[in-house]
């Protein structure tokens, strides 16, 4: 990640309460804004680095996404958080940064968990479209020789995927909840990550998905049909 740099002198709290004393949208709004989110990833990218449990766990990439999904979740909840006006300065800063962490942390411990999960989840291929990712039952300690083989084939045909494509497929697959639906936080920083419509993360799921299983069907089973020359029948 690159080093972010800010002129800002004002602290975090400091930048909030500049926030509301102007109108939401305006120039000297967004330029408070501005210094407020740079402060903010700058602060929240610190912690990434300086925490050996978190920065000995994530690879590059796997940091960057932490701060920005943390971020991005700190933005939605805003709202909720108040400072006591009669506190000094610098205890609104350190009440603040102790909230960043505490989401920080269980934005780590969801990341965690799923990448914990990505060396155990299979799919049947039949239902494809309804379970495309799953874990096995808590007494199974590995995978069938079937279930490994498919998972295998899947993740060989994600392969043909984008980037921006795969990254979404992945996250809804791991997250998808009966209805489909993954978390509002994930949501937004798919959105947020890729500038996409609102909704249109879940089509390129589907579409992904069906890729992969047509990726699957024509390059594995149907060419493993055609070889099969039925030798192994009974004759009459």
């Amino acid at each position: 990640m690159k080093k972010i740099k800010s002129n800002a002198q004002d602290s975090i709290p400091e930048l909030i309460t500049k926030l509301g004393t102007v109108a939401n949208g305006s120039l000297l709004w967004n330029h408070y804004w501005h210094l407020f989110d740079h402060q903010v990833a700058k602060f929240l990218w610190s912690v990434c680095r300086n925490t050996a449990s978190i920065s000995g766990t994530f690879c590059e990439e796997e940091l960057e996404d932490l701060e920005s999904v943390t971020r991005h979740k700190i933005y939605e909840k805003l709202g909720t958080f108040t400072l006591p006006p009669d506190s000094t300065a610098k205890a609104n800063e350190n009440k603040i940064k102790k909230w960043f962490v505490t989401i920080l942390k269980n934005v780590y411990h969801d990341m965690l968990v799923l990448k914990n999960k990505e060396s155990g989840i299979f799919a049947s291929l039949e239902d494809f479209d309804q379970d495309t990712c799953s874990t096995p039952p808590e007494n199974e300690n590995k995978l069938s020789p079937k279930n490994q083989h498919l998972l295998e084939l899947i993740h060989e045909a994600a392969k043909i995927l984008s980037k921006r494509d795969y990254e979404i497929w992945q996250t809804y697959a791991l997250n998808r909840d009966s209805k489909g639906r993954i978390p509002e936080y994930l949501l937004h920083y798919l959105e947020s990550k890729y500038k996409l419509k609102k909704g249109y993360s879940s089509k390129i799921f589907d579409r992904a998905n069906n890729r992969i299983k047509k990726h699957i069907k024509t390059n594995h089973y149907e060419k493993a049909d055609s070889n099969d020359t039925g030798d192994d029948e009974v004759s009459g």
